[in-house]
C-alpha cells in the first residue's frame, strides 16, 4: 500500500514539473520569427478634408500626423515602425496579423 502511494506521488511531482516546464515555453518567439511581414496596401483612413475614406485605397504618400491603415500578414508581435527613419506610434491595440493602425510622426520628412 505504501509504494502504491509513493508511486502516486512520484508521478504526480513528475507531471506537475513537466507541465511547469512546457508552460514557461516563449511562444511568441517561436510564432513571429516563423512568419514573414508581408504589405498588400497603404492607405490613409482620412481624405484631404479629414473625412473618412471608404472604401480605403490604396496610396504611396504619406503626410506626417496622418493616420494610416497598413494591411497584409504577420504583423503580430510587431514593436516598431519607421518612416525614413523616423519611429512612428501605434496603438497594439490595434494590431491584428493583418491590419495595423499607424500614425506617421510629425518629425518624418516626406
Amino acid at each position: 500500500m505504501k509504494t502504491a502511494i509513493l508511486n502516486l506521488i512520484k508521478t504526480v511531482l513528475l507531471i506537475a514539473v513537466f507541465t511547469t516546464v512546457y508552460s514557461c515555453r516563449d511562444n511568441e518567439e517561436t510564432a513571429s520569427a516563423s512568419k514573414t511581414l508581408k504589405i498588400d496596401m497603404v492607405s490613409a483612413s482620412v481624405d484631404e478634408s479629414g473625412q473618412p475614406l471608404n472604401p480605403l485605397v490604396n496610396t504611396n504618400i504619406g503626410y506626417a500626423n496622418n493616420t494610416y491603415v497598413i494591411r497584409g500578414s504577420g504583423f503580430t508581435g510587431l514593436q516598431h515602425i519607421y518612416f525614413n527613419d523616423y519611429e512612428s506610434y501605434f496603438n497594439p491595440n490595434f494590431v491584428t496579423d493583418n491590419t495595423i493602425f499607424v500614425t506617421i510622426n510629425e518629425n518624418t520628412h516626406t
